[in-house]
């Protein structure tokens, strides 16, 4: 009975901690980015005070899901560090509580944390990303529709025995500006290419306009018009507009068995899809890191120089988790090297250097 007792109370000042902690970062990140976007929001057709809170309300589980490891590492040091100073942790050792133990007290709060993150990262996040990059662009002012499309970066897709070059896609996907379109035979080699300025999906199929098709021989054929035979949809050039870090296990799986389109290599999407399973475990990492800080800070004293190296050994541990995935994005590290790399590595160093605070 004391054991769940003692879980209750570690897990209450640990999420309640963690709220504050998530809430505070959130709202200050969001008000940074209103500061940076209201006058674009108020330039939407019909805007007000209502668009300006339904921008908010799409905007904050992205924010939010950025802001949840840091926010657990800040709790869980704010916790053991109060009750360090309240000495509560000297009270559970003279009645047999061991600090290891106290630790495994913040498992269940700690997996509720990280169910948070894994239902947001999944479910939430990429709902509501993709819909407001479809308002956004339906609510654009007709003003800056030219200029939108002259932007963005050349997207290349492979579908099967084609490859797609798109200079601009327009969200929800139905239009594209500025293709360049390679068929592919069974042998890999280029059979024929076609450039076209506009692509626009209607009735269930692709229409080319401003076409110039090129044979395998270089001789070319100027068309007005066009009919494009593809299996691809606007579905899948909008996916493309999506971060790629926002997708869900469901989307990356595809991507990665090519059932799906997508601009970036294999390596990319198999780094991101380790990623979504690795992310929530990075949440006990966090108390793993506060917890042999909290153990110096009551030995050695100077709380406010703990709390500091805390912060300090948590930013080295995300800056070194976003170096080696991006490395693992582009093919350095394998995808499961990149990963969960940094997670094993600076819990094994947190653990070894609990164990040993512990035994001195």
């Amino acid at each position: 009975m004391t054991g769940r007792v003692l879980a209750t109370y570690v897990s209450l000042q640990f999420l309640g901690r963690f709220a504050l902690c998530i809430g505070a970062f959130a709202g200050l990140v969001q008000l940074l980015d209103l500061l940076d976007s209201t006058k674009d929001i108020l330039a939407r057709e019909g805007a007000g005070l209502s668009t300006v809170l339904y921008y908010m309300r799409l905007r904050m589980p992205s924010i939010m899901l950025q802001m949840v490891s840091i926010s657990a590492l800040l709790a869980a040091l704010l916790t053991l560090m109060g009750m360090v100073a309240r000495n509560e942790i000297v009270a559970m050792k003279s009645v047999g509580v061991s600090y290891l133990r106290l630790l495994a007290t913040f498992a269940p709060a700690a997996a509720l944390v990280a169910l948070f993150q894994f239902t947001l990262g999944e479910w939430i996040v990429p709902r509501t990303d993709r819909t407001l990059q479809l308002w956004w662009e339906e609510t654009a002012p007709r003003a800056a529709a030219p200029a939108a499309q002259e932007l963005g970066a050349i997207t290349w897709v492979r579908r099967s025995d084609t490859i797609v070059a798109v200079g601009s896609i327009h969200l929800p996907g139905d239009r594209l500006d500025r293709l360049r379109i390679f068929s592919i035979d069974q042998t890999g080699l280029l059979s024929a290419m076609a450039i076209a300025d506009r692509a626009v999906f209607a009735d269930g199929r692709w229409q080319l306009s401003g076409v110039e098709r090129i044979d395998i021989r270089g001789n070319p054929t100027r068309l007005e018009t066009s009919v494009w035979e593809t299996s691809l949809r606007p579905e899948d050039f909008a996916d493309l507009a999506l971060p790629p870090r926002q997708y869900s296990i469901a989307a990356l799986a595809g991507l990665i068995d090519r059932s799906k389109v997508g601009a970036r290599n294999l390596r990319y999407y198999e780094a991101m899809l380790q990623k979504k399973f690795a992310a929530p475990v990075a949440t006990f990492l966090m108390v793993l890191i506060a917890a042999p800080v909290a153990q110096t800070s009551r030995r050695r004293g100077g709380s406010g120089t703990a709390f500091a190296l805390g912060i300090v050994v948590g930013f080295a541990f995300f800056v070194t988790d976003g170096l080696v995935l991006l490395m693992g994005e582009s093919g350095v590290f394998p995808p499961f090297f990149a990963a969960w790399a940094p997670t094993l590595l600076f819990a094994s160093a947190a653990g070894a250097i609990l164990l040993h605070t512990e035994n001195m």
